[in-house]
C-alpha cells in the first residue's frame, strides 16, 4: 500500500499522515495487527528519509503509536522496549544503579505517603500537554511490566504515583487508573495493605459515577486488594453491563484483570456454575480483540480450577496446552505455571519430574529480583506438600534418618507457605489445613488442633468450601488415628466431620475426594 501510493510521487510525509491515520482507524476497532503494520512502515519510512536528523517528537509520535498497538494486543515484552524509548526521548528514565533506584523508591515512596496521610492545601499544578502524554504512556507501561519484572513495575509505579500527586490530577487524562493503580501494587507486591486501601479511599471520592471508565477502575483495583488481603465478602456482583462498556472502550487489559480476580475466587469457593461462562469470556476476549494477555490467564484460570476440583486428566491436558503455546520465558506468569504443574505428580504420589520441576523454577526465579506473592504461591504450596508426603513416607517406613531430613525441610517449607499465605489468601484454608497435617505428623498435637480451628474459621469467612471440606475429612481422619489424643472438636466427633465431609462434596461433586474419603470410611 505504502510502496504504491510514494511510487506516484507523494511526498513522503503526507505517505506517513496517511499510514498514521490508518493506523488509528485499525487501532480504534481493535489491537489489529494491520495497526501495528502501517504503524512500523511509517516509521521505517521517516527513519530512511531523515536517519540522524530525524525529528525526536516525530519519531515519539512514531514509536507511541507502536507501543500502544503492542500493548493492546498483549505482546508486552516488544511494547515495553518502544514505551522506554519514548519515554526516554521525553525525559523519563530510570536510574541504572541499584542504589539510586533504591534511594528514588525510598524518597517516592515518603511523598506517597505523606500526600496520602496529609495532603497539601495548596494548589497543585496544572499539567501540560505532555505531562498528559507522559501520565499516560507510563501507565500503559506499568502494565507491561506486570509479568515480566514486578520489582521495576512496583518501583517506577510509586514514582508515577508521586509525580501525579503533584498535579491537579483530575486535568490528566485516564488520571484515575494511574493513582489507583499504586493501590494494586501495593497488594499484588504483598507490601502493604493498610497503602493499598489507603489509595482508594483517596481517590474513591473523585469518581465521576456515571463515567464508565473510572467507575470501572475503581472496581478494578478494588476487587485485587479485595482477593489479595482475604476481604473477600466485600467482592462486589460481576456486572456485565460496565464490563461490557469498558471493552467498547479498548479497556482490554482492565477488564482481563477485573475476570481474573472474579473468577480465581469463584474457584476457590466452590462456585463452578459462575466460572465457567467468565472462562469463556476471557476466550471471547482474546479471539474478538486479539489480546493474547486474556488467553494466558484464562489457562492459568483452568489450571487452577482442574487442581482445586482433582480433575487430573484435565490437568494434565491444560499442562500440554499451555507448553505448545507459550515459551518457558523468565517471567513470573512461567514461574506460576511451573509451581502448579509441579502439583500433578504430588497428587498422583508419583514423583517423578518434581524435583526437576522445582529446579527450573528456582533458575527462573533467579532472573527475577522480587517475585510476587501470587505467583511463588503455587511453588510454595508444592514444595510443602511435596515435602509432607516425604515426611509421611519416611514415618511409614519408619527410616529415622529420612524422618529428621524431611521435617527440617518441611519446617522451612511450611514457615515460607504461611508466610505467603498472609499476602496471598486464595489457598488460605487449604494451606493451614496443610500445615495441620504437617504438626500431626510430627507429633504435635495441641498446634495441629489449633490451626485446624483457625482453618475452619478461615474456610468459613472467606467461603472456601472445597477445601474447608477437605479439612472436615482431615480432622474426621487423624482423629480416628490410635494415637489421637482427640475424639471431638467442638462437639463434634471424626464420624461427624466425615458426614459432614462427604455432603460438600457429593454437594460441589468432587468425586476424587469422595473416593479418597471411601477409603478412610470402609474399615468403619
Amino acid at each position: 500500500m505504502l510502496a504504491y501510493h510514494y511510487s506516484k510521487g507523494e511526498d513522503l510525509d503526507k505517505t506517513e499522515e496517511y499510514m498514521i491515520k490508518a493506523g488509528e482507524e485499525a487501532l480504534s476497532s481493535s489491537a489489529s495487527r494491520e495497526a501495528i503494520g502501517y504503524y512500523r512502515e511509517a516509521l521505517d519510512l521517516y527513519l530512511k528519509k531523515y536517519g540522524e536528523t530525524a525529528n525526536p517528537e516525530k519519531l515519539a509520535m512514531l514509536e507511541k503509536n507502536i507501543a500502544i498497538a503492542l500493548s493492546n494486543k498483549g505482546e508486552m515484552e516488544e511494547a515495553l522496549d518502544y514505551f522506554d524509548r519514548v519515554l526516554s526521548r521525553w525525559g523519563i528514565s530510570p536510574p541504572k544503579s541499584k542504589i539510586f533506584i533504591l534511594l528514588k523508591f525510598l524518597f517516592d515512596l515518603f511523598i506517597v505517603i505523606l500526600n496520602l496521610y496529609f495532603p497539601s492545601r495548596k494548589a497543585k499544578k496544572v499539567p501540560t500537554q505532555k505531562d498528559k502524554e507522559i501520565f499516560y504512556l507510563s501507565h500503559k507501561k506499568d502494565e507491561t511490566l506486570v509479568a515480566l519484572n514486578p520489582m521495576r513495575q512496583f518501583t517506577e509505579g510509586i514514582g508515577t504515583t508521586k509525580r501525579i500527586l503533584m498535579f491537579d490530577f483530575k486535568e490528566i487524562h485516564r488520571w484515575y487508573y494511574t493513582l489507583l493503580s499504586a493501590s494494586g501494587a501495593f497488594s499484588y507486591s504483598g507490601l502493604s495493605f493498610g497503602l493499598s486501601n489507603k489509595i482508594l479511599e483517596y481517590g474513591k471520592p473523585f469518581i465521576d459515577k456515571n463515567n464508565s471508565r473510572e467507575l470501572f477502575s475503581l472496581k478494578v483495583f478494588s476487587i485485587i486488594h479485595n482477593v489479595f488481603s482475604g476481604k473477600w465478602e466485600k467482592i462486589q456482583e460481576y456486572d456485565d453491563s460496565l464490563i461490557e462498556a469498558n471493552l467498547r472502550v479498548g479497556e482490554f487489559f482492565n477488564v482481563t484483570m477485573y475476570i481474573f480476580f472474579f473468577t480465581l475466587a469463584k474457584i476457590y469457593q466452590g462456585k463452578l456454575n459462575e466460572v465457567y461462562p467468565l472462562l469463556e469470556k476471557l476466550s471471547e476476549i482474546a479471539d474478538d480483540y486479539e489480546f493474547e494477555n486474556a488467553k494466558v490467564w484464562q489457562l492459568i484460570l483452568e489450571l487452577q480450577m482442574f487442581i482445586q476440583y482433582r480433575k487430573l486428566d484435565e490437568v494434565q491436558k491444560s499442562i500440554e496446552k499451555w507448553e505448545s503455546l507459550y515459551k518457558m520465558g523468565a517471567d513470573v506468569n512461567t514461574i506460576e505455571f511451573l509451581g502448579y504443574k509441579a502439583e500433578l505428580p504430588i497428587l498422583l504420589k508419583d514423583y517423578n519430574g518434581v524435583e526437576e520441576t522445582f529446579r527450573r523454577i528456582k533458575e527462573i526465579s533467579k532472573k527475577q529480583v522480587v517475585i510476587p506473592p501470587m505467583a511463588k504461591e503455587p511453588f510454595l504450596w508444592s514444595r510443602f506438600s511435596f515435602d509432607i508426603s516425604l515426611l509421611e513416607e519416611s514415618i511409614l517406613s519408619n527410616k529415622k534418618s529420612n524422618f529428621s531430613k524431611y521435617s527440617k525441610q518441611a519446617s522451612k517449607s511450611c514457615k515460607k507457605l504461611l508466610l505467603n499465605s498472609n499476602k496471598f489468601q486464595v489457598r488460605r484454608t487449604g494451606t493451614l489445613n496443610m500445615v495441620v497435617r504437617y504438626y500431626w505428623l510430627i507429633s504435635k498435637q495441641n498446634k495441629a488442633v489449633s490451626f485446624w480451628e483457625k482453618a475452619i474459621e478461615e474456610g468459613e469467612r472467606l467461603e472456601q468450601r472445597p477445601d474447608l471440606a477437605r479439612t472436615y475429612m482431615e480432622i474426621g481422619k487423624r482423629f480416628l488415628e490410635e494415637k489421637s489424643k482427640f475424639k471431638e472438636l467442638n462437639g463434634i466427633s471424626a464420624k461427624e466431620y466425615l458426614e459432614k465431609a462427604r455432603g460438600m462434596f457429593q454437594e460441589m461433586d468432587l468425586q476424587w475426594d469422595l473416593d479418597e474419603l471411601d477409603k478412610i470410611t470402609a474399615p468403619l
